[in-house]
């Protein structure tokens, strides 16, 4: 029988790992559009806000599917989480 090896983990330590790759989530996505919105006419502020929030919210997505599997989020499911975005 194979059994995989399970590291506890700090709740605490996992969600503030979480939150700061959010808000890293959230720059990297708003920085990558304030370019193109400008060009077509949408404010940058704006453009900034929709394409960070968009990129949140995938990561949320993501990590809510982890959860549901098992009722647990390990360090490997939040990682993976963000790594598609």
């Amino acid at each position: 029988m194979n059994k995989r090896k399970v590291i506890k983990v700090p709740v605490k330590k996992t969600i503030a790992k979480i939150v700061i790759k959010s808000i890293a989530i959230f720059f990297a996505s708003a920085l990558s559009v304030v370019g193109a919105g400008s060009v077509v006419g949408v404010k940058v502020l704006d453009s900034a806000l929709m394409a960070g929030l968009l990129g949140l919210i995938r990561v949320i997505e993501s990590l809510a599917r982890g959860f549901l599997d098992d009722g647990k989020l390990s360090l490997k499911e939040v990682d993976e989480a963000f790594k598609k975005e």
